[in-house]
């Protein structure tokens, strides 16, 4: 799914936390909607099954009818729609859920706990990133990465989606979606499930290869907001 600039970035930064115990310093943070961000617990970590889904927007009646471009619209659509909050499970080792929030253009954070017990957290505003590190906050400036970058504008690009299977229409994250199961050229090896609500973006992704399923689960919420960390 090489094309997907944000599942590409997103994809990275679980396969760095989970990998390791340690704490890295993160160029690209996602993102949690709370006012003054502190340490998170493995409590608030978890999350809530019972949580009404946030609303979707009304459904767009100039959606492409080519599978192809639906899949293309989607991913472009995942890069510059928002807010959202984004569950990230992956298969690999003994990796902890991902608990992400992206605010398009380019404010996230992110949290994940670790296989120590510890908690790894990011933000990112602009060019300014924050990691939550030794139970301070630290700074670091430059980079940044911005969610707001259509993915798949380019034709060329669309035609290397392939495979394209309808898997018709199901409840997916309290939204009913279509669903899409198809390759990618440029990821070879790799089978990719996409499930669209009715704004066009989509509600989870399924990303699976020889090695590792991760499952994207994306809801919508106005009311994310992301700050810089109280020190």
């Amino acid at each position: 799914m090489n094309h997907f600039i944000l599942l590409s970035l997103l994809l990275g930064l679980s396969l760095t936390a989970c990998g390791s115990d340690s704490t890295p310093t993160p160029t690209a943070a996602p993102t949690n909607p709370t006012a003054t961000p502190a340490p998170l617990t493995a409590a608030t970590l978890a999350p809530s099954p019972t949580a009404a889904p946030s609303s979707q927007p009304k459904p767009d009646s100039g959606q492409p009818s080519d599978a192809r471009q639906v899949i293309g619209a989607a991913a472009n659509k995942w890069n510059t729609s928002g807010p959202y909050k984004m569950t990230v499970n992956s298969t690999l080792g003994e990796s902890q859920p991902m608990f992400m929030f992206i605010v398009p253009p380019d404010r996230s954070r992110y949290t994940q706990k670790q296989s120590d017990g510890s908690v790894l957290e990011g933000i990112n505003i602009g060019a300014t990133s924050y990691s939550f590190t030794d139970g301070a906050w630290h700074t670091s400036n430059g980079g940044g990465v911005r969610f707001d970058e259509p993915a798949w504008t380019d034709p060329a690009a669309l035609n290397d989606i392939q495979n394209i299977q309808s898997l018709g229409t199901k409840d997916v994250n309290g939204v009913s979606a279509v669903g899409y199961s198809f390759t990618d050229k440029s990821a070879p090896g790799e089978t990719n499930t996409m499930w669209i609500g009715p704004n066009g973006a989509p509600v989870q992704v399924i990303s699976v290869n020889a090695t590792e399923t991760i499952t994207f689960d994306i809801v919508y919420d106005p009311s994310i907001t992301i700050v810089p960390p109280v020190k």
